[in-house]
């Protein structure tokens, strides 16, 4: 599956990188005052004026998003990597897999997002990694995502992403072998007409690499990695292999004359980022973008509101609904796509036929720089005086720039509301305030604690920052609660705290409560039940055996790196004879192991042993 590509690793190896750290501050360093004069010729292209102000200070976060949406050419995976490797023992008679540490490691569903390099779109990635650790040791598994996003700030294409991912791991981890797994999305070029695009807006390829033990994609190691992520719904049949394949849609559109200044600003983009415009790759990048933005322009469209009749005055109405009209926009904020769907309900005779002059209406105000609250109001009131004054428009909007950039919230929709007319005066019902209710688990739980283990939790929460006296980490029992401030030398307002406790929590504090959950790891020798020990030592001379299998056996541990949960289930499959039941025996040992500070693959290897 060829990801060992020295020539795609050359860059991460190199001590110098051209886009080294600057000592300016971000606003004043010379590729962002580039970028920003690009953008300013790219608005004044698309008939914008760049002083109004909606779009005034466009350029500068046009330049913070793409810079900071490309910063993987300033990161180095050696960083992340090298303090992340940790010692792990492994099987020592070298049974199993690669005898390292018990087997393959897989970490799946890393969301990040990358910039296509044949159009500087974002698209969506999901990433999904295994490995077969060696030499005894392991990385973090938070680190895999590190990785993957290093690679992912750069301008990329799925497979080469694919593979800087996957050489990256092997050389710097140095296990058996690496295998990753990608889905990535694209968003479509939308046309300039009102027919919905296939495939949801999206152009979706699955790719994937290997190294070491995983370069043969018919390996039974590759099938295994594969099994593990078809248990999550992934559709591995659409695996399109290590081959290159055009799929952005960019590549597919027809060249149109641009604006030789328009295409130069992009060029400088390009440079400003750290990339060779002369590259393969890049060389009808800036075209392409051009393409995509052309859409954009501030012209004066005509929407199609010939032949429409008003509503009679006097006539009887009734609510009519037009769902689910498509539309593509681009935030004008940072000049990034956002598309989705709107609906409409309004009040109208019958025997009128709407849907056409709505879908042109959504049309006209989607293709233009916006923001959607206001395209939602301006759909509202277009829509008013045609059919009478009352009308409700929705709209519902997955926005690039809240999920490519900033805090990266991937999954998050946008939804806007415009109401005129009656429908302004029928708000539904608004829910009633409840009372804050005791949720949490520790609040039902009571236990005597040691107070030197208490005191040191206060002092973390003292050294957070945290003000003991307030509501939220209030201690419960005025005698426990005097002690332990006392310790940690805070006040105490006796009269709020005792007001606090509730039944059967007199005795209980917030550290105590915090322990009580810590002290169920302790690594205490607890006595599995191994009562059916004996039916399986008789099971191993028998010699006709079956395939068994103890499914969503549940789980919980907690990291020995962060002292942070995880959890889940376990899967355990076993030959054995008829007639033997080892379930009990099985949830006892996983219950055991889980039950301490862990590594997620040190129980899996010790339930197997």
């Amino acid at each position: 599956m060829g990801a060992l590509d020295e020539g795609r690793l050359n860059l991460e190896l190199e001590t110098g990188i051209k886009n080294a750290c600057i000592d300016l501050a971000f606003e004043h360093q010379p590729e962002t005052l580039a970028i920003q004069d690009a953008v300013k010729l790219l608005l004044q292209g698309l008939h914008e004026d760049v002083n109004r102000e909606g779009i005034k200070k466009t350029p500068f976060r046009v330049a913070k998003a793409l810079r900071e949406g490309t910063r993987g050419y300033k990161l180095k995976v050696k960083e992340y990597v090298q303090s992340a490797l940790f010692p792990e023992a492994g099987l020592e008679d070298g049974i199993g897999q690669a005898g390292g540490v018990g087997g393959l490691v897989v970490v799946r569903d890393l969301d990040h997002y990358s910039y296509c390099e044949s159009c500087l779109l974002p698209f969506h990635v999901r990433c999904h990694i295994g490995y077969v650790p060696s030499e005894q040791r392991v990385l973090g598994l938070s680190k895999f995502s590190r990785v993957a996003d290093v690679f992912a700030k750069r301008l990329q294409e799925p497979q080469g992403l694919a593979d800087d991912i996957c050489s990256a791991l092997h050389h710097w981890v140095k296990p058996s072998g690496v295998a990753v797994v990608l889905q990535c999305s694209h968003i479509h070029f939308p046309c300039l007409d009102v027919k919905s695009p296939s495939d949801n807006g999206f152009v979706k390829l699955m790719v994937s690499s290997g190294s070491g033990v995983f370069d043969d994609e018919g390996s039974s190691l590759w099938g295994e990695f594969l099994s593990f992520l078809k248990l999550k719904g992934v559709k591995t049949e659409a695996l399109c292999g290590s081959v290159k394949k055009e799929w952005c849609p960019s590549v597919k559109t027809s060249s149109e004359e641009e604006d030789p200044e328009m295409v130069s600003a992009v060029v400088s983009i390009l440079k400003s980022l750290g990339e060779d415009p002369s590259r393969e790759g890049l060389i009808a990048t800036p075209s392409r973008f051009l393409k995509w933005m052309m859409n954009f322009q501030n012209v004066n469209l005509e929407m199609k509101l010939n032949g429409v009749n008003g509503v009679k005055a006097n006539e009887k109405k009734k609510l009519h609904c037009e769902l689910n009209l498509p539309f593509w926009s681009m935030c004008e904020h940072h000049l990034l796509p956002f598309y989705g769907v709107v609906h409409i309900g309004y009040y109208c005779g019958e025997g009128y036929n709407h849907k056409s002059l709505m879908k042109s209406i959504v049309h006209f105000y989607g293709f233009k720089l916006q923001v959607q609250e206001r395209m939602t109001r301006q759909i509202a009131e277009t829509l008013s005086p045609l059919v009478g004054g009352d009308v409700i428009v929705v709209a519902e909007a997955g926005h690039t720039c809240m999920i490519s950039r900033g805090i990266e919230k991937f999954g998050s929709s946008t939804a806007t509301i415009a109401v005129l007319g009656q429908f302004s005066n029928d708000g539904s019902a608004r829910a009633d305030n409840g009372y804050v209710k005791q949720w949490c688990p520790s609040i039902k739980s009571s236990s005597e604690q040691d107070p030197e283990m208490v005191s040191a939790v206060v002092s973390i929460l003292k050294s957070l920052g945290e003000d003991l006296s307030r509501e939220g980490l209030m201690l419960g029992s005025p005698d426990v609660a005097v002690e332990c401030r006392e310790a940690a030398g805070v006040g105490l307002h006796t009269e709020s705290s005792t007001k606090l406790n509730g039944p059967g929590e007199g005795l209980v504090t917030k550290p105590a409560k915090f322990l009580k959950w810590m002290m169920n790891f302790e690594n205490a020798n607890l006595e599995m039940k191994l009562n059916c020990a004996n039916a399986v030592k008789a099971n191993r001379e028998v010699k006709e055996k079956k395939l068994h299998c103890e499914l969503n056996i549940p789980f919980w541990s907690m990291c020995e790196h962060h002292l942070l949960p995880f959890y889940g289930i376990v899967h355990i499959v076993y030959y054995c004879a008829d007639g033997y039941n080892h379930k009990t025996l099985m949830k006892s040992i996983v219950h055991f192991y889980g039950f301490k500070l862990q590594v997620q693959e040190r129980m899996t290897r010790q339930s197997n042993s």
